[in-house]
């Protein structure tokens, strides 16, 4: 007899066969916790990318970033481009020996690709293109990591992708309730559905 699916495999079930009634051309899946026994590895992916690893979950995931990264990197496959976005020492040596694995040479944020510049003022160089002008909303030196592994997994998926479509898309993005500045006078900031007010 099977083990009852979890709240988390049943939603991503429900959500795998929504896509596939509306023809979602292109889905974006964020593991619930980990990767190698997380539900959507089930599903084969064009591109894994796998944003700054830190010590969360480690009753789960184990105690170490090591252990951490080696349970992160149960989401490679054979066929799967890899994507790395900057990454503690102890991880980024793990992660790299499972991509290669599996037949992938990842692209890593630093020596292969990088947003850098000002807020609002943002250029991405990586693979060839260089696209100036960017601007990301999201406040934090790690949504601009996430955009800058965002980016470079974009393009990955679609290398045609007009810089004028990334310039917006970035520029349009939002993520409510978490650091999102609802108040400047007072200055009041909802985080993770809890708000908090700076006098």
């Amino acid at each position: 007899e099977a083990d009852p699916l979890t709240f988390f495999e049943f939603g991503t079930a429900l959500a795998l066969w929504h896509f596939a009634q509306q023809g979602v051309q292109v889905a974006v899946l964020e593991t619930g916790l980990g990767g190698r026994l997380d539900a959507t590895n089930a599903v084969q992916s064009e591109v894994t990318a796998i944003t700054r690893i830190g010590l969360d979950h480690t009753a789960v995931l184990g105690p170490t970033l090591e252990a951490i990264a080696g349970e992160k990197a149960g989401v490679f496959k054979p066929g799967a481009r890899v994507v790395l976005a900057r990454q503690p020492p102890k991880a980024l040596p793990v992660l790299v020996r499972a991509a290669e694995a599996v037949g992938q040479r990842p692209l890593v944020a630093g020596p292969d690709f990088v947003l850098e510049g000002e807020p609002g003022a943002f250029r991405f160089a990586g693979g060839g293109r260089t696209i100036d002008r960017l601007s990301l909303p999201l406040a934090g030196p790690h949504q601009r990591e996430n955009a800058e592994t965002a980016i470079q997994a974009a393009l990955l998926l679609e290398p045609t992708l007009a810089d004028e479509t990334l310039r917006e898309g970035l520029a349009r993005t939002v993520w409510p309730g978490r650091f999102e500045v609802v108040d400047r006078s007072p200055l009041t900031i909802l985080e993770d559905r809890k708000s908090t007010r700076l006098n």
